[in-house]
């Protein structure tokens, strides 16, 4: 509740102290902290570990789903970001077999493959979202934020 007449400081400081305090409905949320990057190009990899780590998150990064299937399997991270083709088990596979594991494990599926298909045709639509390359950096953050919203 807010007395007119008022500053819209004060309007900005109630909706952040709102949107900080979460309407969530009884629906628990699941906060990002850790986030696991998969891709076989290691120069894309380290472009993403920078950034996530500028958006405050720790990144860790492996090259193949192996690596990162027993990465996960050991210290499972927060959220995932798979490249779609990857050496050996795809990122499609990748997808499907941590989700069976690990359901609410939130990822994001990034390809530069098949540009007339959409995120949801891969993986069956198994990944939490998806990124076609080349896409807006800062779209890596707007997405995890959104994964840690708790969903109906």
């Amino acid at each position: 509740f807010v007395m007119m007449p008022f500053r819209l400081s004060k309007i900005e400081d109630v909706m952040t102290r709102v949107l900080a305090e979460g309407n969530t409905n009884g629906k628990e949320r699941h906060p990002i902290h850790t986030v696991l990057v998969v891709d076989d190009d290691p120069h894309f990899r380290i472009l993403l570990l920078e950034v996530l780590e500028a958006m405050g998150y720790n990144a860790d990064s492996v090259g193949t789903a192996e690596e990162a299937l027993t990465r996960i399997e050991h210290h499972c991270p927060d959220a995932v970001i798979s490249d779609y083709k990857l050496p050996g088990i795809s990122g499609e596979t990748l997808v499907k077999t941590v989700k069976s594991m690990h359901p609410e494990l939130p990822i994001i599926l990034i390809s530069g493959y098949a540009p007339s298909l959409t995120g949801r045709e891969f993986a069956d639509g198994a990944a939490d979202a998806f990124l076609m390359k080349p896409f807006r950096i800062d779209l890596i953050g707007e997405i995890l934020k959104s994964l840690e919203e708790p969903h109906p």
